[in-house]
């Protein structure tokens, strides 16, 4: 199955190393559990919702997409209606190409109300100012370090489990 992470800075791991990200890391625990699954680093250091919904064709055919776009709107004054068209919109078009779409929220923008009206989960991560043991040393964004994205990692993995479970049951049926 394929798994793409599609979004902001988050999603990338600005500060960390590639196996660090929680898009590897997410890959890495599957596995441990014997998941037949690739999950892709389609994160981009900078992103806007306006720029998800512009670069949506990038995202490929996937079982689940990770949406995590908004705090850069935020930052730079957008309108939360704005942020959360541009969240729906990005889901609706994920759905229509045959996705399960989970979202990562942050309370700079917390989408999770749009997520839900889609019928899409919604993990909530980060606050204001993380706790500095979460976050790269220096970086004045406050991305999450590797330690902080673990623990991402760790409150997305039972999510994706289930929609990967969902996906390949559906499989099933359709090949019985």
């Amino acid at each position: 199955m394929r798994v793409v992470a599609y979004g902001d800075s988050g999603v990338y791991g600005k500060g960390v190393a590639r196996n660090e990200t929680y898009p590897a890391q997410l890959e890495a625990m599957l596995r441990q559990k014997g998941y037949d699954v690739t999950v892709t680093n389609d994160g981009v250091n900078g992103l806007t919702s306006a720029n998800a919904v512009a670069y949506i064709g990038s995202v490929g055919k996937a079982d689940v997409v990770i949406v995590q776009v908004g705090v850069n709107d935020a930052k730079r004054g957008a309108p939360p209606g704005t942020i959360r068209q541009n969240v729906a919109w990005v889901i609706d078009k994920l759905k229509a190409n045959g996705a399960r779409v989970l979202v990562v929220s942050n309370p700079l923008a917390d989408v999770c109300d749009v997520a839900s009206s889609k019928a899409a989960p919604c993990v909530k991560w980060g606050g204001v100012a993380p706790d500095t043991q979460y976050v790269v040393p220096g970086d004045p964004q406050q991305h999450f370090n590797a330690a902080g994205l673990h623990v991402l990692a760790l409150k997305i993995l039972p999510v994706l489990e289930k929609l990967l479970d969902q996906k390949h049951s559906i499989r099933q049926d359709s090949q019985d």
